[in-house]
């Protein structure tokens, strides 16, 4: 075994990371990737649970509950680096704006929990009052230990003076925190992990061992040293501020159903006491006190929280401590005799088995978020649940299957559509020709412009724009000449896009008023390909025939609209071939590949259009 073992804990992230960001800490720790169905065995995508942490960051504290978690959760973590100064108030929005994008009310998206603790409780409280200013509701809300109390806890009074003392006391002293956030039963519970006398009740298979394993290898490195500068901007910036904004009136506005967990010897925060204040605001809790827990333990080896969050939330699955762990007393609650586990848990793993490869998933390049541009008359839904069918056959889902976890679809409604006519209209009175910027086209280049914007932040990756249909050259027309969007979208792909107006002569009018040749004229082909790649996917599916059957005439009279012509012209069914191939792009054919998400001429749905299951391999790179 090297001496140099991979980082097993999700904060012990690269320093590419942007200072706060989302992250999957199963996929990051190399823990194999739990099937994507739901706990009931259904195959609709598992419901959200997003853990935000304490002030120190990092999400050392659930580690050991994140395995049982991802059976019943697609979990994600909020990681906040050391060199992080956002504010509370910025920290609530990001948080939201993130949660907005993996939601929405209309287009049954998973339902979301969102779980705090510490300073994480305090901001996630936040947070649930701010998503219901945008109507999108959380389904829970867990708090463990929240930071609600924080000004008149033993933290405030030991924490604040230690931002007065010379920065050569500074480290040593950070060590009177320790006694804060510990508790009689941890340091009994890790010699009797080490000596593999028992291990907690969440971590009971191989897997689990293995990756509980790594996490104390890399323990060391995953530890973060906050500066006194750190120290100081998170107690005033982000506790004290905190506080200030969640006054009880605020609380007593928290609407989703609250699950408490406290810590019975948290003698950090004031948790225990505090949680009986918090039932009498929060309008619909409920509590449950784990015992003998401090702080820093309340997640740790005395609680499952995947069962206690099933039972608040009536969630399929195991509702309390595993047979045996509940009855422990003392340093044995919450912990399970090797001689009483399953038989290839009866002896303790060897560390050189960690990284086994039944045990370990070497973590995956990361994925970029991706923002798809819906085309013409198209809206935000025939990309997450097309024609009313089950949103695992959209293409957010099809993508969320190949790794790509944040998928952002432009919002728009079909009947927002009317815009671009009304717009072309005042155009063709006021001037001879329309540009992007103009009333037809600038409200959706705002909205790319917006979406793009809202998914590069706290990404480590480029955004990847896929642009449908004409959401291609609109796509083309919002990234303009590139000065705003450098270093923020990687990647364009167009999937049956018009690239080109008519042909002058063709006897077809630019259905644009100009602005597709606006953008051919100043945009060129895969003009910003110096900072950003550029796909263009074509479909070859049927010529067009006037004297056919009617898919051939259909394909016949778009093609002719496009182009001028229809007979002899192959395409996707609406756009010619030649015309959805960009000059400078990595150009994709796809043979027996559709325009859309449904037959030419019917609403029945195909699984053969550009985001389908069986075609998106095809095309992405």
């Amino acid at each position: 075994m090297p001496l140099s073992l991979p980082s097993a804990l999700p904060s012990a992230l690269p320093s590419a990371l942007p200072s706060r960001s989302f992250v999957n800490p199963l996929q990051l720790a190399g823990y194999p990737a739990s099937p994507s169905g739901s706990a009931s065995g259904e195959a609709s995508p598992k419901p959200l649970l997003l853990y935000l942490p304490g002030f120190d960051g990092t999400l050392l504290s659930p580690f050991l509950q994140l395995p049982e978690l991802s059976t019943t959760f697609d979990v994600r973590g909020l990681s906040l680096l050391p060199p992080d100064r956002s504010s509370f108030a910025s920290l609530v929005s990001f948080t939201a704006s993130y949660i907005e994008r993996r939601s929405s009310p209309v287009h049954r998206s998973p339902p979301v929990y969102l779980a705090g603790e510490s300073f994480g409780g305090l901001l996630a409280a936040a947070v649930s009052n701010e998503l219901d200013r945008r109507n999108r509701p959380l389904a829970g809300l867990i708090l463990i230990n929240p930071a609600t109390s924080y000004l008149n806890s033993a933290l405030e009074k030991t924490a604040t003076p230690l931002l007065k003392l010379p920065p050569a006391l500074y480290a040593i002293s950070l060590l009177r925190l320790f006694p804060l956030l510990s508790d009689p039963y941890q340091l009994p519970q890790f010699l009797d992990i080490i000596s593999g006398a028992s291990l907690p009740s969440v971590i009971d298979t191989p897997a689990r061992e293995a990756y509980l394993g790594r996490c104390a290898f890399s323990l060391p490195s995953s530890l973060p040293f906050l500066s006194q500068e750190t120290l100081d901007h998170r107690l005033t910036n982000w506790l004290a501020a905190g506080c200030a904004a969640l006054p009880p009136a605020a609380l007593r506005s928290i609407a989703p159903p609250t699950l408490l967990v406290v810590g019975e010897l948290d003698r950090c925060l004031p948790s225990l006491a505090h949680s009986e204040e918090l039932l009498g605001l929060i309008p619909d809790a409920r509590r449950v006190v784990v015992p003998g827990a401090g702080h820093a333990s309340t997640l740790g080896s005395r609680a499952d929280l995947a069962a206690l969050i099933r039972e608040r939330f009536g969630l399929p699955g195991r509702k309390e401590l595993k047979a045996g762990a509940s009855e422990g007393v003392g340093k044995d609650f919450g912990m399970i005799r090797r001689i009483g586990m399953r038989e290839d848990m009866r002896e303790g793993m060897s560390p050189v088995s960690y990284w086994a490869k039944d045990v370990y998933e070497p973590p995956a390049k990361a994925r970029p978020p991706v923002v798809i541009v819906p085309g013409f008359f198209n809206d935000a839904i025939d990309y997450i649940a097309p024609l009313k069918q089950d949103e695992s056959v959209g293409l957010r889902s099809v993508l969320g299957r190949r790794g790509y976890s944040d998928v952002t679809v432009v919002p728009v409604k079909r009947v927002e559509w009317l815009r671009v006519i009304a717009g072309l209209l005042f155009a063709a009175v006021w001037q001879p020709a329309a540009t992007p910027d103009g009333p037809a086209y600038a409200w959706i280049l705002k909205r790319i412009r917006s979406a793009i914007l809202a998914a590069s932040e706290g990404s480590e990756e480029p955004v990847l724009v896929i642009g449908h249909s004409a959401g291609g050259w609109l796509a083309r027309a919002a990234l303009a000449d590139g000065v705003w969007c450098e270093g923020i979208v990687g990647s364009l792909i167009t999937l049956g896009t018009p690239h080109y107006p008519p042909a002058e002569g063709s006897g077809v009018s630019d259905m644009t008023q100009g602005v597709l040749k606006y953008v051919t004229d100043t945009f060129p082909g895969a003009f910003l390909s110096k900072q950003m790649t550029y796909v263009s996917v074509a479909g070859d599916y049927v010529s067009g025939d006037s004297q056919g059957g009617k898919k051939e005439r259909l394909a016949c009279d778009s093609y002719r609209t496009v182009c001028g012509k229809g007979d002899g012209v192959r395409g996707d069914g609406v756009v010619p071939l030649e015309y959805a191939l960009l000059d400078g792009a990595r150009e994709v054919s796809l043979d027996g590949v559709l325009h859309s998400i449904n037959e030419a001429g019917t609403t029945e749905p195909t699984d053969n259009w550009y985001g389908s299951e069986q075609v998106v391999d095809r095309w992405m790179p």
